[in-house]
């Protein structure tokens, strides 16, 4: 009789790990079919935020409190400046360069 507790722990296993691959299966064909259907896209512009207020600011710009307008939600917005990235990337560019040069 001491083998009948092993038996039934394994079918529950079994059960548990069907329960699991059709929980996953059914899914996947849920998401690939939204995925396939989709005819939205997730691209916003600027003008779909308004902008409530700054959080900080930092060396290469800031971040915003904004709301999206469609659906009132509200996100964190890194706006950063373009000319000062490029900059410094110039200069990193051209200490890289200098380095080779006097090695």
């Amino acid at each position: 009789m001491g083998g009948g507790g092993s038996t039934n722990k394994k079918l529950e296993e079994d059960s548990s790990s069907l329960a699991i691959k059709n929980w996953l299966g059914n899914a996947k064909s849920e998401f690939e079919g939204r995925w396939k259907n989709s005819t939205s896209t997730t691209a916003c512009k600027l003008s779909d935020f308004d902008i409530q207020k700054t959080l900080g600011s930092g060396s290469f710009g800031r971040v915003m409190a904004v709301q999206h307008k469609p659906t009132k939600q509200f996100y964190a917005m890194k706006i950063l400046d373009k000319t000062k990235i490029v900059h410094l990337n110039h200069g990193i560019c051209q200490w890289w360069g200098d380095v080779h040069v006097s090695s």
